[in-house]
């Protein structure tokens, strides 16, 4: 496999740890970059970061609630 593209660079993806989220994190990934994943479940991310770090992806995770509240400024 050649060069990640994405190598030296960090991907936080929200809501992460199932379905489209997931697949982007692992994407991102995959292209080489670090990748943090969230969810509001800590076994959910738990499980994500365990399943990533399978695919040789270097990732973390954080329990997060990222709703309407975050968007205030």
């Amino acid at each position: 496999m050649g060069a990640k593209f994405l190598a030296d660079r960090v991907a936080i993806v929200t809501a992460s740890t199932k379905g489209i989220g997931y697949a982007i994190a692992k994407r991102l990934g995959l292209d080489g970059a670090k990748v943090v994943v969230s969810s509001r479940k800590d076994i959910n991310v738990k499980n994500a970061v365990n399943a990533l770090r399978m695919d040789g992806i270097d990732c973390d995770g954080c329990v997060a609630h990222i709703g309407l509240d975050a968007l205030t400024f």
